[in-house]
């Protein structure tokens, strides 16, 4: 249990917090935690403070080729330019008329991280 003192340093922490953010977007989470801090005063609860969403980084377009695709099976394989092979499924291949890539032709794709390994995804012509 903490005590009234406790809860008071939280407070101003938690104000001082949110007036070193206003106008960054982040103000309104830590709103959140005071109202709660507020909210606990009168309960006795410990508040659970949110965090405020992480950003997520720019992926960068990658080239490379169709090392091969079987379109009985619908998925290949991307040699990248950077070296590492990607996997293709036919869901990413991004424009209408690219439906059956061949081998050898030059795409631009984004790489992402799977549990696999590497796969390509936003796939299209070069």
């Amino acid at each position: 249990m903490q005590t009234k003192q406790q809860r008071n340093k939280l407070l101003k922490q938690l104000q001082t917090r949110l007036d070193e953010i206003k106008g960054t977007g982040k103000s309104v989470i830590v709103g959140q935690n005071l109202r709660k801090l507020k909210k606990m005063k009168k309960t006795k609860e410990v508040p659970r403070i949110t965090q405020p969403p992480k950003e997520k980084k720019l992926e960068e377009i990658k080239e490379g080729k169709i090392k091969w695709w079987d379109s009985r099976l619908g998925y290949g394989f991307i040699a990248g330019n950077d070296g590492v092979d990607y996997f293709l499924h036919h869901t990413e291949l991004k424009s209408a008329d690219f439906t059956t890539p061949t081998g050898g032709e030059a795409v631009l794709f984004k790489g992402e991280k799977s549990e696999k390994g590497m796969k390509a995804i936003k796939v299209s012509k070069q």
